[in-house]
């Protein structure tokens, strides 16, 4: 039971019920999905050769897999791929 003048914490309640359950919903649309992560890093835009690929699967919204390729380049590192990888 509610006091009187608690209507904005009655509206507050309804919008939080109502984004949770927007969340579950999304979370359950999202879960039954799998999808592949890939990431590719350079050694710069200078040469842009791969150094490294990484692959993530995820099945139903968990991590099931990984795999990680490294490679040596002909070129050496730009100063910007250094610093950001």
């Amino acid at each position: 039971m509610r006091l009187k003048g608690s209507k904005i914490k009655e509206e507050e309640d309804r919008r939080q019920m109502k984004n949770a359950k927007k969340r579950e919903e999304t979370k359950e649309r999202n879960y039954d999905k799998n999808f592949y992560v890939i990431d590719c890093e350079t050694n710069g835009f200078d040469h842009n050769e791969p150094v490294q690929i990484a692959v993530l699967l995820f099945e139903n919204g968990e991590r099931k897999g990984r795999n990680m390729t490294y490679f040596i380049p002909e070129n050496d590192f730009t100063i910007e791929a250094r610093e950001l990888t």
